[in-house]
């Protein structure tokens, strides 16, 4: 009788363990279930469908079409930086074409008027730092040559369009080249072709800085200026002529490329640079 009392006490206190752990763990999580709500809102974290916190006012149909166009506008954010993030990652794509030094130019503008077939223009690394340089200077000179000639432009529009005189004429100058390129079998490649279009500019700023300030000054001073530019010109139909196999191709590259180079330097004097005689 004694060893079945004694299992019987045995049995409560388990029963009182039980009961007690059971009471515990209930009012641990009723604790939960109040501090809970707290942290989580301080924290941000959602406890409901209404992510961001929004209340529209108009009930739980009008929270949730807010906390749609809150997420869309956030994802529409993350992926605008993320583009920005790519851009700046590509910047280094580029980078070698602008890596040159001041004496690598200064010797690929001389020789922009020295057509030679080992020159360095179509002998060492192609740069596309002197090619936008002398574009935006050119865009400088031919805003000079705006007001002096005092164009009907409106004031704020002359650098605008300055720029895209420059830049349309050296894209859609080197795509034809670079269609006639394939036509004719020339060994440029696209960015050395570029790059040649680019340095030619350079005689064309010259021309316009003679015209714009000795033009009315010394009335004939045009002829020596256009024999700057018709330099810069013959030197970018001498670079196709060497690198064409055919040289009968090559020819017929000479004559476009020059063409093409002279009018353009004529067509900014007459219409971007029509000064009077004083």
């Amino acid at each position: 009788q004694q060893p079945q009392q004694s299992q019987h006490n045995n049995t409560r206190m388990s029963d009182s363990w039980f009961d007690k752990n059971d009471q515990e763990s209930l009012n641990f999580d009723q604790n939960q279930e109040f501090i809970n709500p707290i942290e989580n809102e301080e924290l941000g974290i959602e406890n409901d469908n209404n992510s961001f916190g929004i209340d529209t006012g108009l009930g739980e149909i009008g929270n949730s079409i807010a906390n749609k166009l809150a997420e869309d506008m956030l994802e529409s954010t993350k992926n605008k930086a993320q583009g920005f993030m790519n851009i700046y990652g590509n910047i280094d794509l580029i980078r070698p074409y602008f890596d040159v030094s001041t004496n690598e130019v200064l010797n690929r503008l001389l020789y922009s008027f020295i057509p030679k077939s080992n020159s360095p223009l179509l002998t060492e690394k192609p740069d596309l730092y002197g090619p936008i340089l002398l574009l935006f200077t050119l865009a400088s000179i031919i805003l000079l040559g705006l007001k002096l000639s005092k164009q009907e432009f409106q004031q704020d529009t002359l650098l605008g369009t300055a720029l895209a005189v420059c830049f349309t004429y050296w894209i859609f100058s080197s795509c034809i080249f670079v269609f006639l390129k394939y036509i004719f079998n020339n060994t440029l490649d696209f960015l050395r072709l570029f790059a040649l279009t680019g340095y030619a500019h350079f005689g064309v700023c010259i021309s316009l800085l003679i015209h714009c300030f000795f033009y009315t000054v010394i009335p004939y001073i045009d002829i020596l200026s256009l024999l700057f530019g018709g330099l810069s010109a013959f030197t970018l139909g001498m670079n196709f002529f060497y690198t064409t196999p055919q040289k009968k191709h090559g020819v017929i590259l000479l004559l476009v490329t020059f063409i093409c180079q002279f009018f353009f330097l004529l067509y900014v004097m007459i219409f971007y640079a029509d000064i009077k005689y004083l």
